[in-house]
């Protein structure tokens, strides 16, 4: 039974095949086998064996690889990849992308590099946030963004700024110390766009607070009757606009001021009823005295033409006083006895119908016969 036992063990071990780590196999006598080895037994496995390659049915078992993820995207290999990425609209739809990046990429070039400056306007180019120069009106090219910049100005228009800005009250006091509601308009224009652009921050902001300084100031040298009734307003504009250039000019701000408009000059509107009554006390005073000029000039025509006549009549009297003194008599009679219904005769004076206005006199009516005298022929 031993040698049976031991001829069983034998058998197991040439069997099993035991693995030698050097490629070969050992026998039954304990000799080595240096022939070809022979295949696993199904469901052998050669994982414990670091020298031995992996067995075809484990390397079919495994999971794969990065290198094998990549090769069927890219559609290497017999038979590997995606058999869909053949059909054209999955080889359109994989590439649209690259389309709409090529298309961006354009558009972004175009865009960025080439400006049309319209009429009347100005470009300030800039190159890394500095300014660069000035584009003339038309197309022009600069680098892309953000190597260049354009930003497009409107130059030589004049512009039009309310001070203050809003419709509230704007309360300054004068010179007697009264309070005026006072606003105006001022009219500018840029002059040189670098200035404008880079020497001051908020350039409009600047000079409404400049040219509000600027009134206020000139409003506390006047005094309220001659900037409500707008006697002296043309003055105090003069005045704003000129102190107003010159701050601009020292600031270089680069703006050229065309003129100043004052659009209300009001007294304070708690104050509106007693100055209505003051505005009609004014106007009714205005037109007494436009009708008291106009009576002075007619009063003034009428001796004038009088004095005229009578020189024309003095010319004449030099040349023959005497023809002239009877002329003059005559023509003074007529206009007397114009419209006199007497006539003098040598009897007295004598009453005349004059029916058709006095052309045709009327003969004058008989005289009543005397009175008979009395019997025994005395008369008293």
């Amino acid at each position: 039974m031993d040698r049976k036992g031991s001829g069983d063990d034998g058998q197991t071990m040439a069997m099993s095949g035991d693995k030698n780590p050097w490629g070969g196999r050992i026998g039954a006598a304990g000799e080595q086998d240096t022939a070809d080895p022979a295949p696993p037994i199904v469901g052998e496995t050669s994982s414990g064996s670091p020298w031995l390659p992996p067995a075809k049915d484990e390397a079919a078992r495994r999971s794969a690889g990065l290198d094998d993820i990549l090769r069927q995207r890219r559609g290497g290999g017999k038979g590997g990849g995606d058999p869909l990425r053949s059909l054209p609209g999955r080889a359109v739809q994989g590439a649209w992308w690259r389309w709409a990046l090529a298309g961006s990429l354009c558009a972004w070039l175009v865009t960025t590099t080439v400006h049309v400056v319209g009429q009347g306007e100005k470009g300030v180019v800039t190159t890394m946030g500095r300014f660069s120069h000035l584009a003339d009106p038309g197309v022009t090219l600069t680098l892309p963004w953000p190597v260049q910049a354009i930003a497009l100005r409107t130059a030589g228009k004049v512009e039009q700024m309310a001070v203050p800005e809003g419709a509230g009250e704007n309360l300054l006091v004068t010179r007697d110390g009264q309070l005026i509601d006072l606003t105006f308009q001022l009219r500018w224009k840029v002059s040189d766009l670098r200035q404008f652009e880079y020497q001051v921050s908020d350039p409009e902001a600047a000079l409404r607070s400049l040219a509000a300084a600027q009134m206020r100031a000139a409003v506390a040298e006047l005094p309220f009757n001659p900037l409500w009734d707008g006697s002296r307003q043309g003055e105090l504009q003069a005045r704003v606009l000129a102190r107003t250039q010159a701050v601009v000019d020292s600031w270089r701000m680069g703006v050229r001021l065309e003129g100043i408009d004052i659009t209300r000059a009001n007294p304070p509107a708690r104050l509106g009823p007693a100055f209505s009554r003051i505005t009609e006390a004014r106007e009714e005073a205005r037109k007494a005295q436009e009708r008291a000029q106009e009576w002075a000039a007619s009063a003034l025509e009428g001796a004038r033409a009088e004095a005229d006549a009578y020189d024309a009549v003095y010319a004449q009297y030099k040349i023959s006083p005497e023809v002239t003194r009877q002329r003059m008599y005559y023509e003074t009679m007529e206009r007397v006895l114009a419209n006199n219904p007497k006539i003098i005769a040598e009897g007295g004076a004598v009453n005349l119908n004059l029916p058709d206005g006095g052309k045709t006199p009327t003969p004058p009516a008989a005289a009543p016969a005397p009175p008979a005298a009395p019997a025994g022929g005395k008369t008293e």
